[in-house]
């Protein structure tokens, strides 16, 4: 079982498939410039720290079922240009969501990525990007930031 990402040099590769492991960090990612496609899922991850802006071509990241519980660690992912598939469902952060919820954030998360053409099983429709838009011009005029967002984005109600 692996614990890290560290280690890995193959800087050719295109997928990456570390599901079900023992991560709880990631890190050295900067070599695998290639990668397209990394699955993470089922791992202990909690911080996104260690994604890096060499990894220019990755375009899908599955995260699902990991211990993220702050919205906020997904900006870190901003590093990530090609990034157009985020998966983060069965995450602290996103367990148990009403309807609602869920789509509120999705709509943090867009705000957040907005190159992003798919989060969890669906596609990012128009209306939602206006959404987002529209709600990180409101969080820019108010002074919020996204860690702002963790603790309130789901108490509001």
């Amino acid at each position: 079982m692996l614990t890290t990402t560290n280690g890995i040099f193959f800087p050719g590769l295109i997928r990456l498939y570390l599901a079900e492991n023992q991560i709880e960090k990631v890190e050295g990612l900067e070599i695998l410039v290639n990668l397209k496609v990394l699955h993470l899922r089922s791992n202990k991850i909690s911080s996104l720290e260690g994604f890096d802006s060499r990894c220019a071509k990755l375009g899908y990241l599955n995260l699902r079922n990991n211990e993220i519980t702050k919205i906020s660690e997904l900006e870190k992912l901003n590093c990530l240009p090609a990034l157009e598939t985020l998966i983060i469902l069965e995450n602290p952060m996103t367990a148990d969501r009403e309807v609602e919820e869920e789509s509120a954030y999705r709509h943090v998360v867009l705000a957040m990525l907005p190159n992003l053409t798919r989060i969890d099983k669906d596609p990012v429709l128009y209306k939602e990007r206006k959404q987002a838009k529209e709600f990180r011009r409101q969080m820019l005029r108010n002074g919020t930031t996204f860690a702002d967002l963790d603790l309130n984005i789901f108490n509001a109600g």
